[in-house]
């Protein structure tokens, strides 16, 4: 599971993907995100594929 993060810039060409249990952030063309989560306590978590 990863969480979609701003933490660079909000502007979609700065998104990163917080790998969860980590303090590491990977490129959004690393993955292939299959679904989006969704939960009372998820904010734009996603289960992807390396």
């Amino acid at each position: 599971m990863v969480q979609i993060s701003t933490v660079f810039g909000g502007d979609p060409v700065y998104w990163t993907l917080a790998l969860l249990g980590t303090d590491q952030h990977a490129m959004l063309d690393d993955f292939e995100l299959i679904e989006q989560v969704h939960g009372l306590h998820l904010s734009r978590m996603w289960v992807a594929a390396e």
